[in-house]
């Protein structure tokens, strides 16, 4: 039986008494976002039953956020009046991979007909510990849309980086406790799922013992491995990078998530699964940055997946039904007695959003875009928590010196999180009389710094293949998973520039070259902006047409370099703490 907590019922309480009447069809005005809307409206569509797998022509009778009636009407509507559908889900986002403020992504998502996502918080925990998923949780109260946030359960996510934040089994069971906690975000620490670590074991015990869904994370686990990952009470992956992987894991009852992000895309790989196991499958974005957000969200991947032949309504169980269900959200199924959560879209093949509803509330209208979800302005979040303490560099700082006749070299690729590894003899120059490894431009093998911003630290340095700059180097504050800085560049000068650059800003991206300088400030935790969406988003696009234009070959430069710190995704790492072997799990040697 599914648990109603007393924040639920509280929340309900708040939200009838601030609604006593809402929005008509035509009279959303968000200009005045606090205005009461009227108390119920009626609205006539092709009505797109999910639970019945039927369109049928009705008209909704919604009052007080909830839809009171769905009546059958006798006459045909004509062929080219609207349905009303269900608005979509994103089963899994790091929100903060937006770079805006939960109440941000809302006003921009729900353009697409998004009207729920399902939250890992874990970017802004690693930062600031419990503090940053409250912060998380508070700014998506500013809007009108159903956020479900999870606790996180790495944090950091090996011991092999710093942090700015850990939390433990106590903190972990504390917070799944919370009636504004949903789920145990991903556990990406299969190693210790599968090895039975005390701390690990105790997150998932308090988690089920709280009746809550818990997340997986474990790219290329397979055979009794996987099936102990699973037995421990881990019900869904989203990093699946082959369709036989996912099949492995659909047969011992995952839900799968099919992933398209900006930097990990498996949508071409997975999709074949909406086919064949609806009831297993949810689409996400997992870490999308804001100019791709501003064209599409979870409507693009449903539109492709028809495209391919995938029926309509394995489409939609997968798009709309499978999370809200999964994760036991509080939105509505366009059924009598649901909560009016609901989409006017032109037709069922491009999906076109005409308009968005959610909680009876007109929140998206095509044709008055000014129409919005937010309750507040989202300058009104206040302060602007960081935890930012690295002290400026010097290129001196970044020297290497040659200590073996091959040096190993990550391997970067385009639409992936995982890298290979190379041997390679490194290239060497004299300065200031010394021998020292330096980036080999000609042939794509560049320096790669990671730098503690936590505490004074020593910067880490290694090599990377694939990005392909010329003469100019790409630092950004955003880092998977712990979030310190990290930086490519093709000399030991412009590496120290643009990385002391991002400590001056406390926070952000740039890209540096011998004659300019493209940047975007996160002053939020060096990960958000306070800006909107639309204004982030074309910032966002120049800085990376500056990359590209620097030589990068990569469709996402920042969220693929973001990727390249995180020691839990094959094959080779780097980290605050060193080179990380991830497929044995442990540090290694650059030269050897």
């Amino acid at each position: 039986m599914r648990r109603l907590h007393f924040s639920h019922l509280q929340h309900l309480t708040e939200l009838l008494l601030c609604t006593i009447v809402l929005f008509a069809l035509t009279g959303c005005r968000s200009t005045d976002v606090t205005r009461k809307p009227s108390s119920s409206f009626k609205i006539e569509g092709h009505v797109v039953d999910v639970k019945s797998q039927k369109i049928y022509d009705g008209r909704l009778t919604v009052a007080d956020g909830m839809i009171r009636k769905i009546t059958p009407l006798r006459s045909p509507l004509p062929a080219d009046a609207p349905y009303l559908m269900p608005g979509f889900v994103d089963g899994h986002v790091h929100i903060e991979s937006s770079m805006v403020t939960p109440a941000a992504y809302a006003e921009m998502v729900v353009r697409h007909g998004t009207i729920a996502a399902i939250c890992d918080a874990h970017e802004i925990a690693n930062v600031l510990g419990v503090p940053g998923v409250d912060y998380m949780i508070q700014s998506g109260r500013q809007a009108d849309f159903h956020f479900l946030f999870g606790a996180p359960s790495c944090v950091p996510c090996t011991p092999f980086e710093t942090a700015g934040a850990s939390l433990g089994a106590a903190a972990v069971d504390s917070m799944v406790r919370r009636g504004d906690i949903g789920f145990l975000s991903e556990m990406m620490n299969f190693v210790g799922v599968v090895n039975d670590d005390p701390e690990v074991m105790a997150k998932l015990r308090s988690t089920l013992a709280q009746d809550k869904p818990i997340d997986g994370h474990a790219p290329g686990l397979t055979g009794d491995a996987l099936r102990k990952y699973v037995n421990a009470g881990i019900s869904t992956d989203h990093e699946c990078s082959t369709l036989a992987e996912a099949e492995e894991k659909v047969a011992l009852g995952m839900q799968i998530i099919i992933r398209e992000g900006s930097a990990a895309r498996n949508f071409e790989v997975l999709s074949p699964l909406v086919k064949t196991h609806p009831g297993q499958t949810m689409f996400c974005t997992d870490d999308m940055h804001p100019d791709e957000l501003a064209e599409g969200h979870i409507n693009t991947l449903a539109r492709r997946a028809l495209a391919q032949g995938a029926p309509l309504w394995n489409v939609l169980q997968t798009a709309c039904v499978n999370p809200r269900n999964h994760y036991r959200l509080q939105s509505g199924l366009l059924q009598t007695g649901d909560p009016a959560d609901f989409i006017v879209v032109s037709n069922l093949q491009d999906f076109p959003v005409k308009a968005t509803y959610i909680h009876g509330r007109k929140v998206f209208d095509a044709q008055d875009l000014s129409c919005s979800p937010l309750k507040s302005p989202i300058a009104a979040v206040g302060h602007q928590p960081n935890h930012f303490q690295a002290r400026p560099i010097s290129p001196h700082q970044l020297r290497v010196s040659p200590m073996g006749k091959k040096m190993k070299v990550m391997v970067a690729y385009n639409g992936q999180l995982l890298t290979g590894k190379e041997l390679v003899m490194p290239k060497t120059a004299t300065t200031d009389g010394e021998e020292n490894v330096v980036s080999d431009v000609e042939n794509d093998v560049l320096k790669i710094v990671v730098y503690n911003r936590y505490t004074p630290a020593t910067p880490q340095i290694a090599f990377i293949k694939g990005f392909g700059l010329k003469e100019a180097a790409m630092a950004s504050s955003c880092a998977h998973d712990s979030h310190n800085i990290i930086a490519i560049g093709t000399t030991d000068e412009l590496i120290a520039q643009a990385v002391n650059r991002i400590i001056d800003m406390n926070g952000g991206q740039i890209v540096v070259t011998p004659d300019r300088t493209t940047e975007i400030a996160l002053p939020i935790t060096g990960l958000l902006s306070p800006l909107s969406m639309s204004e982030i988003a074309p910032q966002y696009t120049l800085l990376t047409k500056a990359a590209q234009e620097a030589g990068c070959k990569f469709d996402a430069p920042f969220m693929t370099l973001s990727f390249m710190a995180l020691p839990v995704i094959p094959e080779l790492k780097l980290s605050d703490k060193g080179l990380f072997d991830v497929g044995k799990f442990q540090f290694t040697r650059l030269m050897e």
